[in-house]
């Protein structure tokens, strides 16, 4: 089934259960599939598939996952605590005995986190059977959201961390070259930011900085208070992403409600937006708005509308800028003249400058946040789940292991800096591919491929930055590649401990976890020679 042409939307295959009526209406049919094996297998196959997308079901499988956030942000007090914070204060507290046994209360963080990424799953199967709307996935994700944006802090103290940043820069410092050590912390604030952060600056834009000051006063005296009134900023975010997810899918020519389903009722999105409190959610909205903008028809205005917003997600994260330049890119596509081609990149570049500087003059930071030491600071933490990192540290604890090669010999900073030139290259190569095929790309797809590949290279990567890519691939990605961003989304959240912290998971796991991301770059790789360069001119197309 293809989804018939409008203007500026490409045709490629959807999926089997979608058809021209199901995407108007935001649903999906069921399909019809082809099993192999005996009539006994394929009977005993049908009822169970019945049975696991019966409504009963369904409806049971949602209410799994509202019991799954409830239980880990009932033990999330003891489980996400850090180890340096001897407080045990929230808006509510547990009877003693209880944290007499942390491992327990962590057991039942994790149990309860695995129920909610079940019932995602679940949920995923009557997706693909027409049993849920767009809407209803709208409910299902609030209400599991619901007792994550009360509960203690979990996953990742991050939000704790950009209180402190906001208080440097409310206290008249520059956040850029000064660490939430130099903002005169309140105990309690301080024992819940990591000790690897306090003396990191920021790597986040202007415009996130200019919130973060608005809001970080609370923390002073009320830091449960400022971590919910944070935790609504950054779901407002994944709310507008989720209002806009629909419109970039059916304009991608995907499953609306399919893409949905991945990118914002998904425990990673929910756990790494709500729980965790990541400015990645606000970040994800205003590209995911800028997306849907640059669907409509009228481009003479609405082209420079979804620059804007794209630079202002720049203002939040950094690597948004790679949605700006795809937009500005994209418009100059949609004209056949040379000159006018020019004109609109050069406007789109004077449109990221002027929102640029506005945003930089009312948060009074000025060019200050232009500090490649400050955008590369997250990196000082080297943690364990890194592309780049696994690989270096697979070469040199091999080199080590095998051959006796030690740090004076094949220093480690060395092996990362070989690693990262290769790696940048790579992503130039791909931008370039990309930039020259985006009209038979698309938008959306270009969007979801250079963060993928800003993700990749970059010399940190936390589960949390997946949100991105994940929500983007959903919405864009043809169903056989779907799951790619589906393991994703479901297992994410597992790769760091409950407080946040990485695994240590010794020589034989970085080996395992450096071939592993060679082969995610080698599929990733494939799929964009397959789709991205060799696509034949031949295939319907519309304009970007």
């Amino acid at each position: 089934m293809r989804v018939s042409p409008t203007v500026g939307q490409q045709v490629e295959p959807v999926d089997p259960a979608l058809d021209d009526k199901s995407v108007a209406a935001g649903t999906s049919e069921p399909e019809t599939t082809q099993r192999s094996g005996g009539p006994r297998n394929r009977r005993g196959d049908h009822r169970l598939h019945r049975l696991l997308i019966h409504p009963a079901t369904q409806i049971a499988a949602a209410l799994l996952g509202l019991l799954g956030t409830i239980s880990t942000a009932i033990v999330g007090l003891e489980a996400g605590r850090l180890p340096e914070d001897p407080s045990r204060i929230w808006w509510f507290t547990l009877p003693q005995s209880w944290f007499d046994n942390p491992s327990t209360l962590r057991t039942v963080f994790y149990l309860g986190l695995a129920a909610v990424t079940v019932a995602w799953f679940a949920l995923g199967l009557g997706v693909r059977a027409g049993r849920w709307r767009i809407r209803q996935l709208w409910a299902v994700g609030g209400t599991w959201a619901l007792p994550w944006l009360v509960a203690p802090v979990a996953l990742s103290t991050d939000v704790y961390t950009y209180l402190g940043q906001g208080l440097v820069l409310r206290a008249g410092n520059n956040p850029y070259t000064n660490g939430p050590a130099t903002a005169g912390l309140t105990d309690l604030l301080q024992h819940r930011i990591p000790g690897i952060w306090m003396d990191v600056p920021s790597p986040y834009g202007p415009g996130f900085m200019g919130i973060d000051s608005l809001i970080a006063p609370l923390a002073r005296d009320h830091p449960t208070t400022a971590v919910v009134v944070m935790r609504l900023l950054m779901l407002a975010g994944l709310a507008l992403a989720a209002v806009c997810v629909p419109r970039v899918a059916r304009f991608a020519g995907t499953n609306p409600v399919v893409a949905t389903w991945i990118g914002v009722t998904s425990p990673l999105a929910l756990g790494a937006v709500v729980l965790s409190g990541h400015n990645d959610g606000l970040m994800i909205g205003l590209v995911m708005a800028a997306l849907a903008l640059f669907t409509r028809r009228d481009i003479r205005y609405s082209a420079p509308l979804a620059i804007g917003v794209a630079t202002c997600a720049m203002m939040i994260k950094i690597p948004a800028a790679a949605v700006v330049a795809i937009l500005g890119f994209a418009w100059a596509y949609r004209s056949r003249a040379v000159g006018k081609r020019v004109a609109r990149v050069g406007i789109a570049f004077a449109i990221c400058v002027v929102v640029t500087g506005i945003v930089s003059l009312i948060t009074t930071l000025g060019l200050r946040w232009i500090n490649l030491d400050a955008i590369n600071s997250p990196s000082r933490a080297a943690p364990t789940f890194t592309p780049l990192n696994a690989i270096q540290r697979a070469i040199c604890d091999l080199a080590m292991d095998w051959f006796g090669i030690g740090e004076e010999t094949l220093p480690r900073a060395n092996v990362l800096t070989g690693i990262q030139i290769v790696a940048y290259l790579c992503v130039l190569l791909l931008v370039i591919a990309v930039l020259a095929r985006l009209p038979k790309v698309g938008t959306a797809r270009a969007s979801a491929i250079l963060l993928t590949a800003v993700i990749i290279a970059t010399p940190v990567l936390w589960p949390w930055y997946l949100v991105w890519p994940v929500l983007l691939l959903g919405a864009s990605m043809r169903s056989r590649w779907r799951i790619v961003p589906i393991l994703f989304a479901g297992g994410a959240l597992f790769l760091t401990m409950a407080d946040g912290s990485p695994y240590d998971i010794g020589t034989t796991g970085s080996v395992i976890e450096a071939l592993l991301v060679i082969a995610l770059a080698i599929a990733t790789g494939r799929w964009v020679v397959r789709n991205v360069i060799r696509t034949s001119r031949s295939e319907v197309t519309a304009h970007v």
